[in-house]
């Protein structure tokens, strides 16, 4: 299906960027290492390649045997990125692009410091020490209105947004004009 979807596009245009899959979260260095190699083993094996690999960012990584989803302190998830980055690189030496297509220091909806200047302090932090490393990054998301969940009725709900469900400004939203 992707080769076929892929070939599709670029026969209308081969200015049309194609890329994906969009794997989870890069905290996993086995499970992206084989991810990484196995794509780039059929893209290669299949003459045809992709413009850009894109996946997810976030600090939050699943403990089996707790059953919970485990915080990943931000020095460890940076190195975690690197080491990504770096296997990304070694498999794909031409020029695909690297992007992370959802981006947030925080994953759990609910969880009340996504409205603090944590959230700040945070996104400051990660951009700063992944600057160079991918084309682009796309936080997840703009607004705390957010269909999976439901609208809240309380302003301050732990929604992921930059911005509440009024459209009062969060300091995560600050912390992108900080950047800018």
């Amino acid at each position: 299906l992707f080769k076929n979807t892929l070939n599709s596009i670029k026969k209308i245009s081969k200015n049309i960027k194609v890329g994906g899959p969009s794997g989870g979260s890069c905290y996993r260095k086995d499970y992206f290492s084989l991810w990484i190699r196995d794509l780039h083993n059929a893209l290669s094996s299949n003459e045809y390649k992709i413009d850009f690999y894109s996946t997810h960012l976030y600090r939050y990584k699943y403990n089996i045997e707790k059953k919970f989803l485990g915080f990943i302190e931000k020095r460890e998830n940076i190195k975690n990125v690197k080491i990504f980055c770096e296997e990304f690189h070694s498999q794909f030496k031409d020029k695909t692009e690297l992007i992370i297509t959802e981006w947030n220091p925080g994953k759990m909806y609910g969880n009340y410091t996504q409205d603090t200047c944590y959230m700040a302090t945070n996104i400051v932090y990660d951009f700063i020490n992944t600057l160079n490393l991918f084309s682009g990054m796309a936080y997840w998301t703009f607004s705390d209105i957010f269909e999976e969940y439901g609208i809240s009725k309380n302003i301050f709900h732990g929604g992921f947004g930059l911005v509440t469900i009024n459209g009062l400004k969060k300091a995560s939203y600050n912390a992108f004009s900080l950047i800018n």
